[in-house]
């Protein structure tokens, strides 16, 4: 999937190259919410587009974001996620266009445990009320699970997924344009 990202982003390429007013690349902000994503914190991305005719362009992007709590109490999340977007669109108003679109992503998970908190979690205790059950500090726990060589690797298989996405873009000058765009991805989470 990554080397389809590549070529896609060369195929943008040559097609700006051809018409300077066909191509453009920004960045944008990113909210995620909904579906799994727990405590997601704003993300960020850029994307590169195309306009292949009047009505039909094209966008690679790139986006990234945080979320905590994932599985369970102790468990940070960083997701990355590269996608490949068909759209079609019409100017409703002279510079004011709405689209449509749907599209491929590659998502790439990086997972952080705590483990006292996850084992905290399994025992329907906060962390606080679990270091009581021991009648330990934080920082006694944290040097036996050190001591007793216990370690929790997780890792997360990168996926493909899909995309839908909507929404509404301003030029409001020359190489300035504006959007604001909804776009609800299914992927799966495993590993």
């Amino acid at each position: 999937m990554r080397k389809v990202m590549v070529l896609s982003i060369c195929a943008l390429v040559s097609l700006g190259l051809s018409n300077a007013n066909a191509f453009w690349l920004g960045g944008h902000g990113a909210m995620p919410t909904g579906g799994d994503v727990n405590d997601g914190q704003t993300g960020f991305g850029i994307q590169a587009g195309g306009q292949i005719d009047d009505i039909f362009f094209a966008e690679v992007t790139g986006s990234g974001f945080s979320d905590s709590d994932v599985l369970t109490a102790g468990t940070d999340m960083d997701v990355v996620s590269l996608g490949f977007t068909g759209f079609a669109g019409m100017d409703i108003v002279e510079n004011i266009r709405a689209y449509v679109g749907a599209g491929l992503d590659y998502t790439m998970y990086d997972a952080n445990v705590d483990v006292l908190e996850l084992t905290a979690a399994e025992e329907g205790m906060t962390l606080d009320e679990y270091l009581n059950a021991l009648n330990m500090t934080l920082a006694d726990a944290r040097a036996a699970i050190r001591e007793s060589g216990t370690a929790v690797n997780v890792k997360f298989d990168d996926q493909i997924g899909y995309h839908i996405a909507a929404g509404i873009s301003a030029t409001v000058g020359e190489g300035l344009q504006l959007f604001a765009q909804y776009r609800h991805t299914w992927s799966s989470l495993k590993g």
